[in-house]
């Protein structure tokens, strides 16, 4: 009210605090965005945590909760190795001491597909994910030059689909599955050098008993089968998904595609053509300086 007790005609208000910056733990629980996957690492962590504890691992668990938390918000990009070095460390020791370590050989027969080594794998996947996600928005998202002096390049969080959280829990959650079929196959296949098709689905026995010369030694066969599922793997999963890609690319993307393989084959014959033209240049420039002086 004014003081001739007339209503104002714009109401004062005070002017709204510019948001923090990004690089700060308040801008990145502020930011829509990065506050998803702040959320969703810290259900990662969480899990891993319960996990831990149900395998006696209490201060692992607790330690590798504080070390992910602090590693998210503060945005150290070594903490995801230290993580997993940790993990492993209390997964082999659960109690954290070396010398009380049970017994871990039939581990390797009947770990497959259990509930609580998925939901962990799964978990370590998605925090790891986070984690690097949430250093891209709040620190830097492209490796630092230090010779051309670039400055920290963020991904800007107006990138950040509106799905993209759920499609890679998705993709996380296949991955997990592929790997634990893997480990199925390393497990439970033998082969036989005399055969035609030299693997086959054995048994316990056949796989942990007295084994016959011909056959090939445990880790022997296990390295074929894990490294001969990954070439072919990545190899038919290459095949797939990149055709798929090229199926859904716009005019645009395609145009570049094209421009990058192309600079790829030919990249050293343009630095050549490159340097002689530089060159032709600087030796006309220094011939018309003689001429005129």
């Amino acid at each position: 009210m004014s003081t001739d007790g007339q209503p104002h005609l714009y109401e004062e208000v005070e002017p709204e605090a510019p948001p923090a910056p990004i690089n700060s733990v308040r801008g990145l629980i502020q930011d829509p965005a990065a506050r998803n996957y702040i959320i969703a690492g810290a259900a990662a962590l969480g899990m891993i945590f319960l996990i831990l504890l149900n395998n006696g691992s209490d201060i692992g668990g607790a330690f590798l909760f504080l070390l992910g938390a602090a590693g998210m918000l503060l945005r150290w990009p070594a903490v995801p190795s230290f993580f997993l070095l940790v993990l492993f460390y209390f997964l082999v020791f659960p109690f954290g001491d070396p010398t009380s370590a049970f017994p871990t050989l039939y581990e390797l027969r009947t770990g497959r597909f259990r509930v609580a080594d998925v939901l962990l794998v799964f978990s370590v996947v998605v925090y790891l994910a986070c984690h690097y996600r949430i250093y891209g928005i709040g620190a830097n998202g492209l490796p630092y030059e230090a010779r051309r002096r670039t400055k920290h390049a963020r991904r800007p969080t107006h990138l950040v689909r509106k799905g993209e959280l759920p499609r890679f829990l998705y993709l996380a959650g296949g991955v997990v599955l592929a790997g634990q079929f893997a480990w199925l196959l390393a497990t439970s296949v033998d082969a036989d050098v005399n055969d035609d098709f030299p693997f086959f689905v054995a048994s316990d026995a056949e796989l942990y008993g007295r084994r016959d010369r011909r056959l090939f030694d445990l880790w022997q066969l296990r390295v074929l089968v894990i490294f001969g599922i990954g070439f072919f793997g990545i190899l038919l999963a290459r095949l797939v998904f990149g055709y798929w890609k090229l199926r859904n690319m716009s005019a645009a993307e395609g145009v570049l595609a094209l421009q990058e393989s192309d600079w790829g084959q030919t990249h050293r014959e343009r630095v050549r053509i490159e340097k002689w033209r530089e060159w032709q240049q600087a030796k006309t420039k220094k011939q018309k300086e003689k001429e005129s002086g």
